[in-house]
């Protein structure tokens, strides 16, 4: 069924667990019906599913009218994805109804297509560092500038500084700058600085539209580097043949 604008009238759940922010929202192709974001500090295995019932709850939905589910893939934090990606896959896999991965960065930018502006999202690697990727709102279309790479905070920043453009960072940046803000970077507000499970659902159902999903057995989070666990691990294992030799 389509609505007066030509749009499928379909029910699509967004699901963003990248971050300390745990988000959901219902959008059906025209409004977002409802969205719930808290930021509980990677606390997405208590909160999130009596989160999912609340906003089904609050729509009067329930979970076999959904049409499609679109999940933040990251880079983020490990635990928060996999928290995120495996409860989509399920739902989407029990339901027999699509799902999308939409990279974390990517969602990030569409807090705010704003032209004429860099915009750079920065989401925390760890240690003084961030995945840094670069994009540019052109005549209604969101581009990739510069790849996902991971940069120490500084570098990040001089990258910005060092392009001569206008530029906004997005996510979750490790607080202020020591030095300050760069001439021409400015934080984004806080409202739209975190990921939004609304917009996930936004970018999802245009592929969904498209009939472009993905595959619930084979859909992957965006690591893009090994977890702290699997350092450890390689390093025990490393000296275990080590003592063995």
């Amino acid at each position: 069924m389509k609505n007066s604008a030509g749009r499928l009238n379909v029910l699509i759940l967004g699901i963003d667990t990248a971050a300390s922010v745990c988000s959901l929202a219902l959008y059906d192709g025209v409004r977002v019906l409802s969205e719930c974001s808290a930021d509980g500090g990677l606390t997405h295995s208590e909160k999130m599913m009596p989160q999912l019932q609340a906003l089904l709850d609050s729509c009067a939905v329930l979970p076999c009218q959904l049409a499609g589910i679109a999940v933040s893939l990251g880079p983020g934090s490990f635990t928060g994805l996999r928290i995120g990606l495996s409860s989509a896959k399920t739902m989407a896999y029990a339901l027999k109804i699509p799902i999308a991965g939409i990279a974390t960065p990517l969602s990030l930018a569409w807090n705010l297509p704003l032209p004429g502006v860099w915009l750079s999202p920065l989401i925390d690697g760890q240690k003084g560092n961030v995945y840094q990727t670069v994009y540019e709102w052109r005549a209604g279309r969101m581009f990739e500038v510069e790849k996902t790479t991971l940069k120490s905070c500084g570098e990040a920043l001089s990258f910005l500084a060092q392009s001569g453009r206008e530029c906004v960072a997005l996510g979750e940046y490790p607080g202020e700058p020591p030095g300050g803000w760069p001439k021409g970077v400015h934080p984004a507000p806080p409202y739209v600085r975190k990921p939004r499970a609304a917009v996930a659902a936004f970018l999802g159902y245009a592929r969904i539209a498209a009939q472009d999903w993905d595959d619930p057995f084979t859909l992957e989070p965006y690591y893009m580097k090994k977890s702290e666990a699997e350092i450890l691990w390689e390093k025990r294992r490393t000296n275990i043949v080590t003592c063995e030799e």
